[in-house]
């Protein structure tokens, strides 16, 4: 197959010539198979709806499949697919005559009908760059060779791009005008490109010029909305986005872009609505075409340009709408784009199924048109770089997601139709006034919501304690363990009733993370139970309890306080000769308040909510005797569901945040030993107890989404410890201070730490009195 070549399409003579004499190493192409890889903050996007494939983008050689249609002169007539070699753009005189390109892997070629889906969409996360790989075909049958790219980028990073470049690097990375243009992968920048063919990068048609192929005139304006852009012959720079000349020749330059969206690409999260109507339904995947898009600084929806003025195309379009909303033309109020639309006619398109409300999302759109001229590289590969910029707060947070998006949100304060709180543009300017990097990252960080971590991390410690709360067995006249003159037994559930009183106070401290504040956790709570002999070897109970927390976020960020209510049931069972056995279930119900120090703005948020936690817990050990001790075996596993209702603090005004639902799991996994021993002493039985293990957690990470005041909604990401660990080592003592023939009191007190783990710890105490009766 020849190189470009699509064989299920080429069909005609010379393609069967090509074919049979085997494929040609052309100098200065491009492979069919033309992506290597892609890396970095992007995508490829695999556009099923248009037919893409993977790997989303293709090369096309020396190939048209239109010529002059001899039965209608100046109309294109498309034929199979033929070998057209052209090497130099100058000579052709438009984008339709193109043989050569990089476009999206779908079975559409350079000249294919415009709008069949040619562009390679590249969907930019942020804020690094996104590379893409690309191979060449080096020979010495046409040294230097054209091909135009059909491209598009799709902004999907948290904040808007004030601008990107597009660069063109060797395998290592470095710049292709460091090397002679023969071997090199250049844009060609010649005078004499047609226009259609030469660097062009622009918001879509659509919008902004001349209709593409949705209409014939921009929805916004008929005017170009282009990025301003500085060439050379490996960089094309494009900086603010421009409506710098009258497109349509209506003796005007319009300034919609930046009266309405500012200067710089908007992101998909923060594009307006718009009412699509489905002008075709019998056609099932046809696009609907944007009649209205709402302001949200005016709450007013705003028709946009559907036609040009007095045409019949305008007119019958105008019926066909009225027509399916049952209303006449009159009753639409259009007249021209700009007009807001009645209240009656919005209600109507909503609540008919032929308008859809959905966003705009060609507004986070640019297409990218360019030419490069492909030399003889003698990597065979070469990089396509595409790299973002963003406004100084926004990249100043760039090594941080959390504040990235942040970040992104405050500096869409300048995004004219939000109509957002000059407060927030302000408080952005003081904040990159500070003398410090440090200091910068300190303030914006106490503009965000940075009590996430620490608002599941109270409720972990809460439920932590219940579990702690209940102990290991203990059953018997003899404490369960060992008897009353030192020599060990094997724990049973007896016949008794056992109850336990447990005061339970932690201290725990979780640091700080790439993503999340560091905080220190008080906890302190009471816990009581009652179990019964129910079953042959099995005994029941069930517990209550309440307590409180309060959480302190390093750098003053704020607290959160909580009130906790829990109840929970639990067994106790024996199996093998030496194993026992307690497990668990519980629920919590929380109610927590929280002061976050908004410290940029010199204000502080209050919040309240509501949340609850479910839990599980399994612990077994396998106690063998030792002279005076039992010592064994042991291993516990532990899962919690943290949940935390949204909220909307008070007190902050312009700072206020509206919080989403908060939500994680954790699970925690030990193995270790356990030991045990008694003693009488002053005529009381005395038992000492230990383990040592190692815990190892997962979960605890979660994604909140915030929005403050009506600044786009960010997502706040909570980092968990997934694969840390930690060591848990415990000890304690208990003494029988009562005893008779059918009855046993002991108290006593357990220290249990987490030690010596990567970024948490924990120390916590446990009194208790336990009866047997």
């Amino acid at each position: 197959m020849s190189v470009g070549i699509n064989s299920k399409l080429a069909t005609v003579a010379p393609i069967a010539l090509i074919a049979a004499l085997g494929t040609s190493a052309w100098s200065g192409t491009l492979d069919d198979d033309v992506l290597i890889e892609s890396s970095g903050d992007g995508i490829v996007y695999i556009d099923t709806t248009e037919g893409v494939v993977p790997p989303g983008m293709k090369a096309v050689t020396f190939t048209s499949t239109w010529i002059d249609d001899p039965d209608n002169p100046g109309e294109r007539l498309y034929v199979d697919p033929f070998e057209n070699i052209v090497t130099d753009f100058t000579t052709i005189g438009s984008r339709g005559g193109t043989t050569n390109c990089i476009m999206a892997s779908n079975d559409n070629f350079c000249d294919s009908a415009p709008g069949s889906g040619k562009r390679i969409k590249n969907y930019l996360y942020g804020p690094g760059p996104f590379d893409t790989l690309l191979r060449t075909t080096p020979s010495a049958d046409h040294p230097q060779v054209d091909y135009f790219t059909f491209g598009k980028i799709s902004n999907f990073a948290p904040a808007r791009i004030t601008g990107f470049s597009i660069e063109l690097l060797d395998a290592d990375g470095n710049p292709m005008s460091d090397r002679d243009a023969a071997e090199a992968v250049l844009f060609n920048l010649d005078p004499d490109l047609h226009r259609s063919t030469a660097p062009s990068i622009h918001l879509v048609h659509g919008l902004f010029g001349n209709g593409g192929q949705e209409a014939d005139t921009g929805f916004f304006s008929g005017d170009d909305a282009d990025f301003v852009l500085t060439e050379s012959s490996d960089v094309l720079d494009l900086g603010a986005i421009l409506m710098a000349e009258d497109s349509d020749g209506d003796g005007t330059i319009d300034t919609f872009y930046a009266d309405n969206f500012g200067d710089a690409m908007l992101f998909d999260a923060i594009v307006p609505d718009g009412i699509f109507w489905d002008e075709t339904p019998d056609i099932a995947d046809d696009e609907g075409a944007l009649l209205t898009w709402y302001h949200s600084g005016d709450e007013t929806w705003y028709y946009g340009t559907l036609g040009t003025a007095g045409s019949t195309e305008l007119d019958d379009k105008l019926a066909a709408i009225a027509a399916d909303l049952g209303v006449t033309v009159a009753e639409l109020g259009y007249t021209a784009g700009g007009d807001s639309v009645p209240d009656a006619i919005v209600a109507a398109m909503q609540g008919e199924e032929l308008f859809e409300v959905d966003k705009i999302e060609d507004l986070r759109n640019a297409n990218l048109n360019y030419t490069i001229t492909v030399g003889n590289v003698e990597e065979g590969q070469f990089t396509v770089r595409i790299a973002p910029r963003f406004a100084p707060i926004v990249e100043l947070a760039a090594g941080n997601e959390g504040l990235f998006a942040l970040a992104g949100s405050l500096d869409a304060a300048n995004i004219p139709y939000l109509g957002a709180d000059q407060a927030y543009v302000d408080t952005v300017a003081e904040i990159m006034a500070l003398p410090t990097t440090a200091e910068q990252l300190a303030a914006l960080e106490s503009l965000g919501f940075t009590s996430g971590a620490g608002y599941l991390g109270t409720a972990f410690a809460t439920a932590n304690d219940q579990v702690f709360a209940l102990g290991m067995p203990v059953s018997g006249s003899d404490g369960g363990v060992v008897s009353s003159n030192g020599n060990a037994t094997n724990w049973s559930v007896g016949d008794n009733t056992n109850a336990f009183v447990s005061l339970i106070g932690r201290k725990s401290t979780t640091d700080r993370t790439a993503s999340s504040a560091g905080f220190e956790t008080d906890s302190r709570s009471v816990w009581a139970g009652l179990e019964r002999e129910m079953l042959q070897g099995w005994s029941f109970g069930a517990m209550v309890g309440g307590g409180n927390a309060d959480t302190t976020m390093d750098g003053n960020l704020g607290s959160i306080d909580s009130d906790t209510f829990g109840v929970g049931l639990y067994a106790r069972t024996t199996f093998g000769s030496s194993g026992r056995l307690l497990a668990m279930v519980g629920y919590q119900d929380l109610s927590m308040s929280s002061e976050r120090n908004v410290t940029a703005a010199g204000a502080t948020a209050l919040g309240n909510t509501d949340g609850s936690i479910m839990l599980a817990s399994l612990k077994a050990d396998w106690m063998k005797n030792m002279g005076n001790f039992n010592i064994g075996p042991m291993a516990a596993l532990e899962y919690y569901d943290v949940s935390v209702d949204g909220y909307t603090e008070t007190g902050a005004g312009a700072w206020n945040m509206t919080v989403g639902d908060m939500e994680t799991e954790y699970v925690l996994a030990s193995v270790g030993l356990r030991g045990e021993t008694a003693k009488t002493l002053g005529g009381s039985p005395v038992r000492a107890f230990g383990h040592a293990a190692y815990t190892m957690q997962s979960g605890g990470d979660a994604t909140i989404s915030s929005t403050i005041g009506g600044l786009p909604t960010f997502n706040t990401p909570v980092d968990g410890m997934s694969g840390d660990g930690w060591f848990d080592v415990g000890f304690g003592l208990s003494a029988v201070i009562g005893q008779t023939a059918s009855s046993e009191t002991r108290i006593g007190g357990e220290y249990r730490g987490a030690l010596f783990g990567d970024g948490y710890e924990s120390h916590g105490l446990r009194l208790f009195i336990e009866s047997s009766f």
